[in-house]
């Protein structure tokens, strides 16, 4: 039987003969779709038809051969003026979302499927009107324009710098490129606070990052940064940054936070921020004070901090994505990367391979994700070891682990897991949205234009937020699949 109802999403399609997996194991219907906030908004609605609000949904996608994914370049992922006539949105209220006034609904979808030449659009139109009308935009899209416009103004040398990093750390380009332009839109960032990271640039890394990159490169090259010899990472904070970032904010008077460069930094006295380099002898503490001024002058800088951004991947990578998970979805001749780009990357994995999905979300929200992925789908230390552990395991479920694994916890807004050292570990429910959330937009960028989502975050009508706790069927779900 198929049914159909209006909604806010459109004209709706059910069809029965198809599963959802609910909370009690009750097959119900299935909804076909490729919206996933349909999903919980249905849910929110109690529709009848599924007998259980309760039940776990889960997407319904076109099957995608994920060692042929549709995938962009780096240059196509790299922010630039669009190659077609802009939809026209001169008379909309609001150029950030609205579409014009006569598009059909096909229209409105043809257009959300060119996401990034809308998104390139509709910044043109709130630049136009900021001109015509000084202040009339807001400061949180006056900042997304400028970072479209400031990463156009150096592409190539960004694009070149992707390709090399891919094919030195051995990193598909796309998931490096989707995790660039998710971080900064290639947009060379000053530092902004970040939950007390203090992070820079295009890759929006923290000191730590830059030591474990920067004491990997020659002496000449440390001598060139001021970088001290002796100082290991163990021995910085990102915290160490912050007072030097305040007298920074300080120096910038009315130019936006986002526009800050290394020349706020310059000239900062030690005597300044000794207070916040921590303890130990005179010379560790100069040297933390020499290695923060280093971190803030050459940080901002694109072509090192894409190789800084590559490097810390590819670290996690090494350290903590099992032996099982980086030994699928590789390319086997005569398989080969689906698209031909301006350069070659690293193209002996999938493009959206699952262990540098992970590498990503951990950078993100820490090792403890690959316990929460684990627990939903009932891995073990001895199954992550195997290939075949991941014969079907894609993206799609590497988000849906994320954000369905662990029990939530009302009173706490936390969710908790079984870990793979056999205890129990609790992340914040915020943080599990956020890092799915991350992954689902880094394979969205990298993904080819016009084509539809291959996979969306399952946040839907309920966006993560700090202050959103879970939906009603992700507090009542087991978190078990």
């Amino acid at each position: 039987m198929t049914r159909y109802f209006g909604s806010e999403f459109g004209l709706i399609r059910i069809e029965s003969g198809r599963y959802w997996r609910a909370s009690k194991k009750t097959t119900i219907s299935f909804l076909t779709l490729s919206c996933p906030p349909l999903l919980l908004y249905l849910l929110s609605m109690k529709i009848s038809l599924f007998l259980l609000v309760t039940a776990l949904p889960l997407c319904s996608f076109a099957a995608t051969d994920w060692s042929k994914a549709p995938i962009e370049c780096v240059e196509d992922v790299v922010p630039q003026l669009p190659n077609e006539t802009c939809l026209d949105l001169s008379q909309v209220a609001e150029p950030g979302k609205d579409f014009p006034a006569n598009f059909s609904e096909s229209d409105i979808a043809e257009w959300k499927r060119k996401r990034k030449t809308l998104t390139a659009c509709r910044y043109l139109e709130i630049v136009r009107r900021e001109n015509l009308n000084l202040g009339s935009q807001s400061p949180d899209a006056l900042k997304v324009a400028w970072m479209l416009q400031n990463a156009r103004d150096s592409r190539d040398p960004k694009i070149a710098a992707v390709y090399k990093a891919s094919r030195d750390y051995k990193l598909p380009s796309t998931i490096l490129a989707g995790a660039i332009r998710q971080e900064s839109l290639f947009s060379d960032l000053g530092i902004s606070p970040d939950g007390n990271n203090y992070s820079c640039g295009i890759g929006q890394f923290n000191i730590l990052s830059w030591c474990n990159w920067i004491t990997l490169q020659s002496a000449a090259f440390q001598q060139q940064t001021g970088w001290p010899q002796g100082l290991t990472c163990a021995q910085l904070n990102p915290s160490m940054v912050k007072q030097f970032y305040d007298i920074a904010v300080s120096k910038l008077g009315s130019v936006p936070i986002y526009k800050m460069n290394f020349e706020q930094f310059k000239d900062i006295k030690q005597s300044q921020v000794q207070t916040g380099l921590g303890s130990g002898t005179p010379q560790v503490i100069a040297s933390r004070y020499q290695a923060v001024m280093s971190f803030t002058q050459f940080c901002i800088n694109p072509l090192y901090a894409i190789q800084a951004k590559a490097n810390e991947i590819a670290k996690i990578y090494k350290d903590y994505i099992p032996a099982g998970m980086k030994q699928s979805q590789l390319y086997k001749s005569p398989q080969t990367w689906p698209t031909q780009c301006r350069e070659k990357g690293y193209e002996g994995a999938y493009p959206f391979h699952i262990g540098w999905l992970m590498a990503v979300g951990i950078y993100n929200a820490g090792p403890r994700v690959l316990s929460a992925l684990s627990h939903y789908w009932g891995w073990n230390s001895t199954t992550l070891m195997n290939p075949a552990t991941f014969a079907n395991t894609t993206p799609l479920e590497v988000v849906e682990g994320l954000y369905w694994g662990g029990k939530y916890n009302k009173t706490s807004d936390s969710v908790t897991f079984n870990n793979l050292g056999g205890g129990t570990t609790q992340a914040s429910w915020y943080k599990m949205c956020i890092v799915q959330r991350h992954i689902a937009r880094v394979v969205q960028h990298s993904t080819r234009t016009g084509v539809d989502a291959l996979v969306d975050s399952l946040e839907g009508s309920n966006p993560c937020g700090p202050d959103n706790p879970a939906p009603l069927a992700r507090q009542d779900s087991s978190g078990v699949k």
